[in-house]
């Protein structure tokens, strides 16, 4: 077994210990889906700078936490993305999954492909390429770190003033979509001049690579992108390739990843995996303790650094005075104080002690004496302050008692149910509680808060206990008759018995849910109305002979039926003067009795 193995057994041998000790709390699952196997030293290297990060998170961390680990191996595995979803659902369907992290490209397009669905409850936060991020199909929120450009210029620019009288830049790559997508980059990335010296070196077999790699002169430098395919097909491991171009070749060489650093690359600006690993656990925890996954976005600058191994700039002769400030340099040389530090540390604390041996052999014996006499004296005076100790500690737990008496008469006179939880199990109510939800005292006792709460409303009320939460608001509780009522809650954390314990008061709200519903049935009603006598506001379609009006249907209708449809107007009939003079007005009885009235104009 590897040191990599031992370390992971290590990893999860503590978060076995860390789940036994915390055996009450909520076990937090998540799951970690890699892009690459264990063997790559990409992976190797993010997995260095994870899993000391994710132990020292858990040593401060309140949750139990377990991490699961998928590697999808995508340059070996042939199973299909349908068939490797089932293989996930079989394994972790039946876990509740609070958070997925992928790591890379194919990581996350496959949770975008596939995990969206089955764990669609789960918080994502990815480590991949923005591109990726962009054009996801499904995934809608997630928290995201990325590396951004590969920082190729930076490099490049470096290599043009360590080295002033280089003629030729050779790029080694291979054919690989990987490969060949980082050699576009490097190409858009340089300058004028480093496309009058570049030279790739892409369609080429390994034994043809090596050859070549002999055959360069001092003038020359390389760039070594991961070399894992040759023109033939077949697949090598980059840090070998690199590690043999660096023992046949004579010219120095640079890259863009930490993770040929010590296998015989100058260095440059390149970007660090170990860094990406720490910031994934680190993440990982924030999401963990209550954080929005999709709250956190990360800039690339922090992935990218100056990294050089001081072993080459020796072999080649480059002061670490020539470097950019701030840059790390690693393997140095160990000075003479750095390599015998221990052993004359050794023989330094060797002679102070026996000197302060001996001095104090000389005093002991004065010294005792007059210790014991002193002791005597504190001997008699520790007696008076555990006497005096005892009685202010009777005098503070009376009033502790008095105090908690105090708190429990209150809460029995309360109008609202108060109840008293230690990690979300009860242990005190009032008897307004009892009133509220149907159970007794006994029953309440030990009973888990949240099942009170309506399961719909549980998985927000659960956070809030979790986070502290102390202010008020609503939800649906659930009675012992599995009736379901509005309350509304207000909790603050208090020190009980000398213990941390949550008081949560509930007021029953269902009279207000009612008068508030009423009230909005009323405001409807009165909208009608409104509406009823907005429409005869506007031009009204009326006929110029019978005096007839149009409904929005095109039908023509009396005048007194259009307006009693829209309105509480009713109508009484009866004629005025001029239309009675042109109906009646050559009647003997009409003009009778206009003259009988002394109407004007009879």
């Amino acid at each position: 077994m590897g040191i990599w193995g031992i370390r992971f057994f290590s990893l999860l041998f503590c978060c076995v210990l860390l789940v036994s000790d915390r055996a009450g709390a909520e076990t937090k699952n998540i799951l970690l889906l890699n892009s690459f196997p264990r063997q790559l030293p990409w992976q190797q290297t993010i997995e260095k700078g994870f899993f000391p990060e994710f132990q020292k998170g858990l040593s401060r961390s309140e949750d139990n936490i377990n991490l699961f680990i998928e590697n999808l191996d995508v340059f070996r595995s042939d199973m299909p993305g349908d068939l490797y979803f089932e293989f996930i659902k079989s394994k972790y369907g039946n876990k509740k999954i609070h958070l997925i992290i992928t790591n890379d490209f194919a990581a996350l397009d496959f949770a975008d492909s596939y995990l969206w669905a089955a764990f669609r409850n789960s918080e994502i936060f990815a480590f991949a390429d923005i591109d990726h991020i962009k054009n996801l199909k499904h995934i809608e929120s997630l928290g995201y770190f990325t590396s951004g450009k590969i920082r190729f210029s930076e490099t490049l620019t470096l290599i043009e003033q360590l080295h002033p009288k280089t003629e030729k830049i050779v790029v080694v790559t291979g054919k690989s979509a990987n490969s060949l997508r980082f050699k576009s980059a490097m190409e858009e990335d340089g300058d004028a001049l480093f496309a009058s010296k570049a030279e790739f070196w892409v369609e080429i077999s390994y034994k043809e690579l090596i050859h070549r790699a002999k055959q360069l002169t001092g003038s020359s430098v390389l760039f070594y992108l991961p070399f894992m395919t040759d023109r033939l097909g077949k697949r090598y491991m980059p840090l070998k390739v690199l590690a043999e171009l660096s023992r046949v070749s004579s010219v120095p060489i640079y890259s863009a990843w930490d993770t040929f650093m010590g296998e015989g690359i100058v260095g440059g600006k390149v970007l660090s995996a170990e860094t990406a690993g720490k910031l994934m656990a680190r993440h990982a925890h924030e999401i963990i303790r209550g954080k929005p996954a999709g709250q956190i976005r990360y800039s690339p600058e922090e992935l990218h650094t100056y990294i050089f191994d001081q072993r080459q700039l020796d072999r080649f002769g480059i002061p670490a005075s020539n470097l950019p400030e701030g840059s790390i340099v690693r393997y140095k040389h160990p000075s003479f104080w750095e390599k015998y530090k221990w052993y004359i540390t050794a023989g330094l604390a060797l002679c102070v002690v026996e000197t302060f041996l001996i001095f104090f052999l000389v005093l002991n014996r004065k010294k005792r004496l007059r210790i014991e006499g002193k002791l005597r004296e504190s001997h008699d005076l520790l007696e008076e302050k555990v006497a005096e100790r005892t009685s202010e500690l009777t005098r503070v737990n009376d009033d502790l008692r008095t105090s908690e008496e105090k708190f429990r008469s209150l809460s029995k006179a309360a109008f609202e149910g108060i109840c008293i939880t230690e990690d979300r199990r009860i242990l005190e109510v009032n008897n307004n509680m009892q009133k509220m939800f149907g159970y007794s005292s006994e029953q309440f006792s030990g009973m888990d808060a949240i099942d009170l709460v309506a399961p719909d409303d549980r998985k927000n009320v659960k956070d809030k206990m979790a986070a502290g939460f102390g202010q008020t608001y609503e939800a649906n509780a659930l009675r012992k008759d599995r009736s379901v009522f509005p309350v509304e809650i207000h909790a603050k954390m208090f020190f009980y018995k000398g213990r941390k314990t949550r008081v949560t008061a509930l007021s029953d709200i269902t009279e207000r849910k009612a008068s508030e519903k009423e009230r909005e049935r009323l405001i409807d009603e009165l909208q009608k109305v409104i509406d009823e006598i907005k429409t005869l506001r506007g031009i009204v379609p009326i006929c110029s002979g019978c005096k007839k009006i149009r409904d929005d249907k095109g039908y023509w209708n009396q005048l007194e039926s259009f307006i009693e449809k829209h309105s509480d107007a009713s109508f009484s009939h009866g004629m005025c003067p001029e239309c009675s003079d042109r109906f009646y007005g050559n009647e003997d009885w009409y003009i009778a009795m206009k003259k009988k009235k002394g109407t004007p104009g009879a």
